[in-house]
């Protein structure tokens, strides 16, 4: 006895036979892209940097906090710290909660770091036995180009468009 009942099979329309088979076929090419949207590549790399980054600056704070203001160093120290890791730590947050806000956090970490290094490269100099007026200005120079350049990061990047969009 048979069965009235048949499995449905998926019916595709037939393919026409080529007229050469021998003949190459065009190759068809796929183009995939992986997409921006989401914490990855190098926002996930500043995000580790600013994370540790808060870390140590607060470890720095304790630290002099500490040892006491007994010199420039520990006095610039003592004032940056936490004007670094607070901003920092926040970039994370907010990077991590997608927010547009994050990128002016980041923004206002990496301008903070330039000016407290700007600050210890003139103490260094005023410090030094010989102070050079040309290592100092090319030292400076050196830092603003370096800390505006990873800034402009959070203002041209597709991820980072794509991402922040809180």
């Amino acid at each position: 006895m048979k069965s009235t009942e048949q499995n449905p099979q998926p019916q595709t329309a037939p393919q026409p036979a080529p007229e050469n088979p021998t003949a190459p076929q065009p190759v068809q090419y796929v183009v995939t892209q992986e997409s921006l949207d989401g914490i990855g590549g190098w926002l996930l790399f500043f995000m580790v940097v600013f994370a540790l980054t808060g870390l140590g600056y607060i470890t720095t704070f304790f630290a002099v906090l500490e040892e006491g203001v007994d010199n420039t160093n520990n006095l610039l120290a003592m004032v940056f710290s936490p004007i670094i890791a607070i901003p920092a730590i926040a970039a994370v947050v907010l990077m991590a909660l997608r927010k547009k806000i994050g990128v002016y956090a980041s923004f206002l970490t990496l301008a903070a770091s330039a000016i407290y290094a700007v600050l210890n490269v003139i103490v260094a100099s005023n410090d030094a036995d010989n102070p050079s007026l040309a290592v100092t200005v090319s030292s400076v120079i050196t830092i603003l180009v370096v800390f505006g350049l990873l800034g402009l990061y959070f203002f041209a990047s597709k991820r980072v468009k794509q991402t922040l969009t809180k």
